[in-house]
């Protein structure tokens, strides 16, 4: 019995200084808290669509007079129409390979229509004067204003003005800073390839736009697709590129993933903020 419990005892002594010198090492994989901001990108396809639009301002302004007294009230509604998409698709593929796309496209919804300034006037009731103001500007994609828009639009639905693509692979590696911190994922791209084209659109201005109410402005702007195509090739980089913060925001309405990643330029176009991550086939 006491050699029993004399070799039990050197067993556990030999696995305790054989823990002490060589600590099991988990990967990643194997634990549930790996930080709260990691998220898993293999085998992804993240999908992120930001849009242009047309701003609707519409100001209401009512007089009313009563007793030789006149009061006014102005209330304004803004409402902001689709006009282009820019579309950033990235597939981070199991293999540890990358693609993404770029595509800017004008939007069907209001890429077109009717955006002359117009003011109305009407009195319905004695005594009420009821003034309508409406107005139009473009904002593109990055927020970023265009230009105030006062005619009839047409030719732009529907037609891509411009797309890129990159390619390359992608890393991920872990850091703990310390014994107490959560592990931490890093994502790496590095870019093999890069295209870009761009094919501008033309306008041609007419003043052949059906008369409406509110103004005398006949102004028709009509877009056609120039035969002028710059198409670029971009040195390919050896230098690996940070994703930074990479981490789940939300479910959309469809339970699908939307994903952070964080601020960083590939060949000079930025790919940071949210992406929709797309059903796996």
């Amino acid at each position: 019995m006491m050699k029993k419990l004399v070799v039990l005892f050197i067993a556990v002594a030999t696995l305790f200084a054989f823990s002490a010198c060589e600590p099991y090492a988990v990967t990643v994989d194997e634990v549930n808290d790996v930080g709260i901001q990691n998220y898993n990108l293999s085998g992804k396809t993240l999908v992120r669509e930001t849009y242009g639009y047309i701003e609707k301002t519409v100001t209401t302004v009512m007089s009313v007079t009563t007793g030789g007294t006149t009061k006014t009230t102005t209330s304004r509604e803004t409402v902001k129409i689709p006009c282009s998409v820019k579309t950033d698709t990235i597939t981070f593929a199991a293999d540890g390979t990358y693609t993404s796309t770029e595509a800017v496209t004008y939007h069907l919804a209001g890429a077109d229509g009717d955006y002359r300034a117009t003011t109305v006037q009407s009195t319905p009731s004695p005594g009420t004067i009821v003034t309508t103001m409406t107005s139009y500007s473009e904002y593109n994609y990055n927020g970023n204003y265009v230009t105030a828009r006062d005619e009839f639009v047409t030719g732009r639905a529907g037609k891509t003005i411009s797309t890129s693509s990159s390619a390359g692979t992608w890393e991920r590696i872990t850091r703990q800073d310390s014994y107490g911190d959560s592990i931490t994922w890093e994502y790496y791209v590095t870019v093999t390839s890069s295209s870009s084209s761009s094919t501008p659109i033309i306008p041609t201005n007419s003043k052949d736009a059906a008369e409406i109410e509110g103004t005398t402005n006949t102004d028709k702007v009509t877009w056609t697709t120039s035969n002028n195509t710059t198409n670029t090739v971009n040195a390919p980089s050896d230098e690996p590129s940070s994703l930074g913060d990479v981490y789940r925001v939300r479910k959309d309405a469809n339970g699908n993933d939307v994903v952070y990643i964080g601020g960083v330029y590939i060949d000079g176009d930025y790919i940071g903020g949210n992406y929709t991550v797309q059903p796996q086939q």
